[in-house]
């Protein structure tokens, strides 16, 4: 605990944000990652600050979830060609975002993203609920951190499906 303080004397550095993406959710178990997890998050920052000298505002928290388990799959339209954003396994190309249309109207921000280019078959883009924002961040910023964070997984020297921290929690 000393060395945070220390590091914000001595860099003024302190969170102000924190991320999670969250693997693994069914939607009916929102509510109850809303209540314990999220919680669970609010608590552990109390806890941690408590002994500190200086007093830190909350950071704000953003939560999403990220989904494959679905069966929504997106096909080019009949004619397309590789001019319009098909690969040659007549999958788009990485970087296909859906928003509209098709997603949840439930949740206030959600979208799927196609962050990887299949190699056979269809591929199945990841759908992205962002249960609490407290950021205000718009939904376009979170499409491309999402897509952004498809490319920074070690272990592929290609995009991956899901963000990195997602692959990094399960191994």
């Amino acid at each position: 605990m000393i060395w945070i303080n220390r590091l914000e004397a001595v860099h003024a550095v302190h969170v102000d944000r924190i991320v999670v993406f969250r693997d693994g959710v069914s939607e009916g178990e929102y509510d109850k990652v809303m209540l314990q997890e999220v919680a669970a998050i609010e608590e552990a920052w109390s806890e941690f600050t408590k002994p500190l000298i200086k007093e830190f505002l909350p950071p704000k928290l953003s939560y999403i979830v990220v989904g494959k388990r679905h069966h929504i799959r997106f096909f080019p339209a009949e004619g397309m060609s590789r001019d319009d954003s098909v690969d040659r396994s007549s999958n788009f190309t990485a970087g296909l975002v859906v928003d509209q249309g098709i997603t949840d109207p439930r949740v206030s921000q959600n979208f799927y993203l196609q962050s990887h280019g299949g190699i056979k078959g269809t591929s199945r883009s990841g759908h992205y609920i962002v249960l609490r924002d407290d950021n205000q961040f718009p939904t376009t910023m979170w499409e491309h951190v999402a897509f952004y964070l498809c490319h920074v997984y070690s272990r592929a020297s290609r995009s991956v499906s899901i963000p990195a921290p997602v692959y990094y929690a399960d191994v």
